[in-house]
């Protein structure tokens, strides 16, 4: 908006630049909101099954310490 000539901006109506900025912005928060939610969940959900598998069986915990970065690439994929 900042580049744009003067005169761009006497051809625009008055609130159509408001109006514009306001469904944009909406857009944007409706897609990172999702996306962050998915990405702390995914983390939360990973930290939680470390941890209660080291407490039950030291081996399932490194089991799931190798499957790891595969999960994390799924969930990756998964949200976009």
């Amino acid at each position: 908006m900042l580049r744009q000539d003067a005169a761009w901006w006497d051809t625009q109506k008055y609130g159509t630049i408001t109006s514009q900025l306001n469904e944009n912005i909406d857009k944007i928060r409706d897609g990172i909101g999702d996306k962050i939610g998915l990405l702390l969940r995914g983390i939360s959900m990973y930290i939680t099954t470390f941890v209660v598998a080291f407490i039950i069986d030291w081996l399932t915990a490194f089991v799931i310490l190798a499957v790891g970065p595969l999960s994390c690439l799924t969930m990756l994929f998964m949200a976009k």
